[in-house]
């Protein structure tokens, strides 16, 4: 058996990941579900030993990290048990306070950003996973890494059938990173999810998100017609994002399509809440208070547009 073969089988696919993640956090043992240490080649081992048993002073796992770290089969094994090891002791009273020295917790997730390589796809994926927490920390480590690359991994899950995948990506989409040559291939993606989507969940947390994205990466010029579009959304709470999303934006060339809002929510005697998030959005765009007819809000924008 070759060497690569025999180190890949201590490493584990996402789904199994997944399950041994949902039994290390209901379970009371105080290590993580690693593979019997009888079971593992003396090197990894060793490795793991330096690395669970250092408490900041050792340095025999400074030496052991970067060999962890250039070994495929080692990143990978240590990826997976970083990860249980960090879901387990994601704890209040497991974290270090001010002035302790890291705890389990913080350790792990120190060495997943430094395997970045190897713990990166498998942190894209357990953001999909059934489980909030495993969500949430999976997620927050993508964003910590600030890496371009793994930012279309996780837009193309606007595609999935799963209604809560395509709204979890949507959500991610609007903190994470600049995609650099794929940046236009992820506004593709959001902003079909905003306008097309069949669940208004998924569009109103796309379209949020596009008001997010836009600030964050300067694309003002991307998420203008998205959000514009999104104000005729049949649904309510989808409108509601697309003035949010355009008040957080700041882009005074949007305010035509809030004062059309107004002016179909007037015609039609439409909702009062929504047409108050529309003068809103108006008021944060302009700098200016008070609620104006959409008659008014036309001619004062003919006198002030930019």
């Amino acid at each position: 058996m070759s060497r690569q073969k025999t180190s890949r089988r201590f490493a584990w696919g996402v789904p199994t990941l997944a399950s041994l993640l949902l039994a290390c956090s209901s379970s009371g043992s105080d290590r993580a579900p690693l593979t019997p240490e009888a079971e593992l080649p003396a090197s990894y081992a060793l490795a793991w030993r330096a690395w669970y048993e250092d408490v900041g002073e050792s340095e025999l796992w400074e030496e052991w990290r970067p060999r962890v770290r250039q070994d495929e089969g080692l990143a990978d094994f240590f990826t997976d048990n970083l990860i249980l090891v960090m879901v387990k002791h994601y704890d209040f009273a497991d974290m270090s306070r001010r002035g302790e020295l890291p705890g389990l917790f913080e350790r792990a997730q120190r060495e997943l950003l430094y395997l970045e390589h190897s713990s990166a796809p498998k942190l894209v994926e357990l953001v999909f996973v059934g489980d909030p927490v495993v969500s949430r920390l999976s997620g927050d480590l993508l964003l910590e890494m600030d890496e371009p690359r793994w930012t279309l991994p996780v837009a193309l899950r606007l595609e999935s059938p799963v209604i809560e995948d395509r709204r979890r990506a949507a959500e991610w989409l609007g903190a994470l990173p600049y995609a650099g040559q794929a940046e236009d291939q992820v506004w593709q993606l959001l902003g079909g999810a905003a306008l097309e989507d069949e669940s208004w969940v998924v569009r109103a947390q796309a379209v949020l998100a596009v008001g997010d994205r836009s600030l964050a990466t300067g694309s003002l010029d991307r998420a203008r017609p998205i959000l514009s579009l999104a104000l005729s959304d049949p649904e309510e709470v989808v409108v509601k994002s697309a003035c949010r999303g355009l008040s957080t934006n700041g882009d005074q060339r949007a305010v035509p399509a809030v004062i059309n809002l107004l002016d179909r929510l007037e015609r039609s005697n439409g909702e009062p809440l929504l047409a108050l998030e529309g003068q809103r959005c108006l008021e944060q765009l302009s700098g200016l208070d008070g609620i104006r007819s959409s008659t008014q809000w036309r001619d004062w924008w003919s006198e002030n547009r930019p």
